[in-house]
């Protein structure tokens, strides 16, 4: 049986969850809520990446 492809650098990429707001401002909420889309967009694509990279390794065997 061959052995799964090495997994892409990127894959392995840790990211680093935003600080909570100092405040309650609406301002404050916002640019968290701005970050925090930004911080689960990353998340995403790295479990599509991870997906992909298995889905090829299988195809493989």
């Amino acid at each position: 049986m061959p052995a799964m492809p090495s997994a892409p650098f990127g894959l392995l990429a840790e990211h680093g969850h935003p600080a909570r707001p100092a405040g309650g401002s609406p301002e404050q909420l916002l640019n968290h809520a701005v970050q925090y889309g930004a911080y689960c967009q990353k998340l995403a694509a790295q479990v599509a990446g991870w997906q992909a990279w298995y889905r090829r390794g299988v195809k493989t065997e």
